[in-house]
């Protein structure tokens, strides 16, 4: 079997669908993008979880710092 690199193998749905389902978390809740889809809502959760641990996971949020109250 070729990777066209069309599915991901991960959640066994093409990337073209992927992109099509994060555009949509933009604005509907994953429970109706399921529902429109007709897919299991934790496929929609997983790829959604799996997109923002990419996208934040390198983020640098540099170091806490305690916030004092004034008192």
């Amino acid at each position: 079997m070729e990777d066209l690199g069309l599915v991901d193998i991960h959640l066994r749905i093409t990337r073209r669908l992927a992109c099509y389902i994060l555009e949509l978390c933009r604005f509907l809740p994953i429970r109706d993008i399921a529902r429109h889809l007709d897919l299991d809502w934790k496929t929609i959760k997983e790829l959604h979880k799996l997109y923002l641990q990419e996208k934040y996971s390198l983020e640098d949020i540099g170091v806490p710092e305690l916030l004092s109250t004034g008192m």
